[in-house]
């Protein structure tokens, strides 16, 4: 989902990664970030794309809790530790929820 206008990255950040394009990739989470997500930014762009969450802080599967860790699957895809919800989600490319592939009980 790209964003209108540009996306500023929400403090505190914690965790990232990079893309085989070489794309920055972040998770944000924290008392003071309002939109839990894992965003994507190309190198030198002042906008990103939100991969996964984006949806506010819960539990539902258009949602994050916490995230973690994230890495990119091989169809570019990502796989998203989401801590705060004892899971670990995978989002494919351009949806707007994910698929829980492990974990999911408190």
């Amino acid at each position: 989902r790209s964003w209108r206008g540009p996306l500023t990255v929400g403090w505190p950040l914690r965790r990232g990664a990079t893309t085989k394009r070489g794309d920055v990739v972040v998770s944000e989470r924290g008392s003071q970030v309002k939109n839990y997500r894992i965003s994507r930014w190309a190198a030198g762009s002042a906008c990103g794309t939100s991969v996964a969450g984006a949806h506010g802080h819960g539990g539902g599967l258009e949602q994050l809790d916490m995230p973690w860790g994230v890495v990119e699957s091989p169809d570019g895809g990502f796989f998203v530790v989401d801590s705060g919800n004892h899971r670990v989600v995978y989002w494919r490319p351009d949806v707007q929820e994910g698929v829980v592939v492990a974990g999911g009980n408190e």
